[in-house]
Parts: C-alpha cells; sequence; structure tokens
C-alpha cells in the first residue's frame, strides 16, 4: 500500500461569478456538441429498448436504494493501474464499509472475492459487454453468472445486450445531456428525474451515486 502526505489549505472564495450563468453554461458545455451529435441517436434507441422491456425506470431507479447507507463509509473503486496494488485489500474490509466499483473491474472484483455492493455503468456503447469478462481468469459464461448475487446501477441509455445479460438486479439513473430538446425527447419516453451528474465519466457517477445512498 502506498500513502501520500496532503496539505490542506484553504481556497479564497470567489464573491460572484465572472460570467453571466448562462454564458458560463454554454462554454461549460461548448465540447460537448460533437458527442451529443454522435451519440444521441443511440441513447435515444437504448432508451426506448429498456423502457419497453422494464416497463418504468422509476420501479426501477436507484431511488429504491436512497439513505440506505446513510453514514457508513464507501470505498469507490475507478479502473486506474494502481488498482491492482490494493484489490487484495477489499476483501477483508469491514462489513459496514461500502464498495462501488466500475463495471470495466467486475472480472478483477470478482476474481479477488471483493464483494462489490454496486456496480456502476455509464456507456451506452456494446463495449460493456466484453468488459465484463476480457482480462479475467474465468470464463465468459462464469463471469455472467456471478453477475446473478450483484446489483448493475446504470444509466437509462445503457446498451440492451448488457441488460439481457446480467442476471442480478438493475437500477436505472438519469444523466444530464446538455441539449434541451434531447432532454424533451427523453421525458417523452418517460419523466425519470432520478438524476446523477456524472461529469461524462462512470467514476463521476460513481462518486455521486454514493453521496445518493
Amino acid at each position: 500500500m502506498k500513502t501520500a502526505n496532503i496539505v490542506l489549505e484553504y481556497q479564497p472564495t470567489i464573491a460572484r461569478p465572472p460570467m453571466p450563468l448562462n454564458q458560463m453554461y454554454g462554454q461549460a458545455c461548448s465540447s460537448d456538441t460533437a458527442t451529443i451529435a454522435a451519440w444521441r441517436g443511440l441513447w435515444l434507441s437504448n432508451i426506448k429498448a429498456n423502457k419497453e422491456k422494464y416497463g418504468s425506470f422509476a420501479d426501477h431507479g436507484i431511488g429504491k436504494i436512497f439513505g440506505s447507507a446513510e453514514g457508513l463509509p464507501c470505498i469507490i473503486a475507478g479502473s486506474g493501474p494502481s488498482l491492482k496494488l490494493n484489490i487484495h485489500l477489499l476483501k477483508d474490509r469491514p462489513k459496514s464499509m461500502k464498495l462501488i466499483s466500475c463495471l470495466h473491474n467486475f472480472h478483477a472484483m470478482e476474481d479477488h472475492d471483493a464483494n462489490v455492493d454496486y456496480y456502476v455503468s455509464l456507456d451506452a456503447g456494446d463495449i460493456t459487454v466484453g468488459e465484463v469478462s476480457e482480462g479475467g481468469q474465468r470464463s465468459e459464461d462464469e463471469y455472467w453468472a456471478l453477475t446473478e448475487k450483484r446489483t448493475l446501477l446504470c444509466y437509462i441509455g445503457t446498451h440492451p445486450r448488457l441488460l439481457e445479460k446480467w442476471r442480478g438486479r438493475v437500477l436505472f439513473f438519469n444523466s444530464p445531456v446538455p441539449d434541451q430538446s434531447f432532454r424533451e425527447e427523453i421525458d417523452e419516453v418517460e419523466f425519470f428525474h432520478q438524476w446523477i451528474s456524472s461529469g461524462g465519466t462512470v467514476l463521476g457517477a460513481s462518486m455521486y451515486i454514493s453521496k445518493a445512498y
């Protein structure tokens, strides 16, 4: 295990935003245009398919676990290279210490008996299907069998193939997209406002989920 000394410093506060709020929002989202154009079709298609299968996102939403771990310590596991240095320690953590992991870690976490409380997936592509087992020590079928005892927290636009293969509990969240017309299209499918503001990364989504539950 590696340790690091962190010096905490108070930063000066800013009395007011340096520009109007609408201008700040536009600037923050300026780089999202290409991403939205490339993905909105798949997002919408996936959302409609998942809606058809589950009937109601609200009935299968992350609100079902809201407050269930309030006041308890929580570990959030990303997929960085440092994970392999510490993953063996997760198995013997205190029972009260919860573990939320990016789905990409599924094979590694299961190989080390980490007993993950929640796996999180944000990506809408079917790349997530292969990530469950690639690089692991067991067969693909064995890993899918292990999902039966695990809970997946995922974006409503998750690829349907992943949800078809997942055998355990599935709970949905919505994630804000800075495009008004797209948000209106989603609301027409279902007005589902159990939001996780991920910052565009699954690790960000995991962090905000830890605050919510």
